[in-house]
């Protein structure tokens, strides 16, 4: 079943995550975050749809976004949630004028998103991190769609 939506948040200092199931309610079916990504990180995951609730540590070494994703994708792994996602949102700091709702990331949409890099480097906190947020989103769609062409290579 492919049905799943996944949404993340990612900052300078952590990464959010939710799963929820892709009906007309959208059931909650995983929450957690990796936090303190630059000294001693924390998986966290809440209980949720009957799973456990997690809380380890990532070790004691700061990780870039791409383990925290990584750390991320194995829980989703583990409980056989990555292979049912087929949407993935990001929340993106300051869009300028023109992404003021949720938009879909085309080619047009990253385009323009790069032309307002200089724009949003004045937003203190806010510039380049939303652009590799971006390319993170890239990742996880590929790591997803990855997953999908092996589970079905075994079927």
């Amino acid at each position: 079943m492919i049905d799943a939506i996944l949404v993340l948040n990612g900052g300078s200092s952590s990464l959010k995550f939710a799963v929820f199931e892709g009906r007309d309610q959208l059931p909650l079916l995983l929450r957690g975050n990796v936090s303190s990504l630059g000294h001693q990180p924390r998986l966290r995951v809440e209980a949720a749809a009957g799973r456990s609730r997690i809380d380890r540590s990532l070790g004691e070494a700061p990780i870039d976004m791409d383990k925290a994703l990584a750390a991320v994708s194995c829980v989703l792994a583990e409980n056989d949630l990555l292979r049912r996602i087929d949407r993935v949102g990001h929340r993106i700091v300051h869009g300028g004028r023109d992404f003021t709702e949720a938009t879909l990331l085309d080619e047009r949409t990253l385009k323009a998103l790069r032309l307002l890099e200089p724009e949003r480097r004045v937003c203190r906190g806010h510039g380049k991190p939303s652009l590799l947020d971006v390319v993170m989103v890239e990742r996880v769609v590929e790591m997803v769609e990855g997953w999908k062409l092996r589970a079905t290579s075994r079927s």
